[in-house]
């Protein structure tokens, strides 16, 4: 600051103490402020401290927040399981993310379900799986864990098992037996034999399923309609039994198989299954059968299988199937047995079954077999394809 010139020597005398007395007063002012100055660094210090301490149960409170509701998410996903038996649990967390998938919340928590050692004996009638309670009571399921129930089925049927008793449990869905238009059961919760109802490879039933059981109204799929056109794939003439295979079950069988030009419908020729004494192994059979590849089939579209077939003296039965397969498993099938009744004697009549949903992933082989069962006396079988016809349609 710019001093002004003092205009005599009193005046700069007394000048000279104003400024002693303003130096004073800004030494104490100093000295004050250097205090204020120290007290306000301790406080801060303490402060900083304290925001310190404060930022860091802020973090932890949100990484406790974070960590809460990432648990949160993950129960959503995998919700908790403790009533249900280990072998159940991955066809559950499996229900639950199709429910999620389809924007439907189901309620897990009074979930039970436990394995038992014998079939479940309810009403006379036995099953592989029951629902004894549903929501909003604890829900109670009991599977048979035995062959042909639980332990050796394929994947897509431990789902379908499983999926229909959590219809009853956690969905209170009753039992449906109605049909769709193409002849297939038009929901999982069917109340008879639920096994192969769709394959792995059956992306497209599969969905359509899944979708009907978590919502009623799920209007009937396109593929269940009737088909607007139909596509003969092939036809075979039977020309030669080598582009055929023969199995049996069992060696000790005495079937055999050729082909013959002397009994046919139409073509010319007719492959023959015979058997020149009575089967001594209950439940064996033997087997014609052919691999085509799968051309120009669509997906979930119905392929049909019609043959023509003359019997002699039958007794045992038989019967026709068509079957689809994807990288060596079984995809889609379609067969007469306890279907159409061959037995007896008969001239040559057409028969046809049908795989009802083409599996989407059937990318492989088709095959046509033609089964003969055990023939407890001296009879013969003589099956003719005169011609083989696949349809599309």
């Amino acid at each position: 600051m710019l001093r002004p010139k003092p205009r005599d020597h009193f005046e700069e005398f007394h000048l000279k103490k104003r400024e002693a007395k303003r130096d004073f007063r800004i030494t104490e002012l100093r000295v004050y402020r250097e205090s204020i100055a120290f007290y306000t660094c301790r406080r801060k210090s303490q402060t900083i401290a304290y925001m310190r301490y404060i930022k860091f149960v802020a973090k932890a409170a949100v990484i406790m927040v974070v960590a809460v509701t990432s648990c949160k998410k993950d129960a959503d996903v995998v919700p908790d399981l403790s009533g249900v038996e280990d072998q159940f649990k991955e066809y559950v967390v499996r229900f639950a993310a199709e429910a999620k998938a389809r924007n439907v919340s189901v309620n897990l928590t009074k979930l039970n379900i436990k394995a038992v050692s014998q079939r479940i004996s309810v009403g006379g009638t036995s099953y592989c799986g029951y629902t004894f309670s549903a929501l909003p009571a604890d829900v109670n399921i009991q599977i048979a864990d035995l062959s042909g129930c639980w332990s050796d089925i394929a994947d897509t049927n431990k789902e379908i098992l499983i999926f229909h008793e959590l219809g009853h449990g956690i969905l209170n869905r009753s039992h449906l037996d109605d049909n769709l238009p193409n002849g297939l059961r038009k929901s999982i919760m069917y109340s008879g034999y639920l096994f192969n109802m769709y394959y792995a490879a059956q992306t497209s039933l599969r969905k359509y399923y899944l979708d009907e059981l978590f919502n009623i109204n799920t209007p009937t799929p396109a593929f269940a309609l009737p088909a607007v056109n139909s596509k003969i794939l092939l036809q075979d003439p039977i020309l030669s039994f080598a582009d055929w295979g023969f199995n049996k079950t069992n060696q000790s069988l005495t079937h055999t198989a050729d082909i013959t030009n002397t009994v046919y419908a139409s073509s010319g020729n007719s492959l023959m299954l015979q058997s020149s004494e009575a089967s001594a192994v209950s439940g064996s059979y033997s087997y014609l059968y052919r691999k085509f590849p799968v051309k120009d089939v669509s997906a979930a579209s119905g392929v049909t299988l019609k043959v023509k077939v003359k019997t002699d003296n039958l007794v045992g039965g038989a019967s026709i199937v068509i079957r689809a397969d994807y990288q060596g498993q079984i995809a889609g099938y379609g067969t007469t047995q306890d279907v159409i009744d061959l037995t007896g004697t008969r001239d040559f009549t057409e028969y046809s079954t049908k795989i009802k949903c083409f599996p989407d992933l059937a990318d492989t082989l088709l095959y046509t077999c033609s089964y003969m069962a055990m023939l407890p006396a001296r009879y013969i079988l003589m099956t003719s394809w005169s011609p083989t016809n696949f349809s599309r349609g």
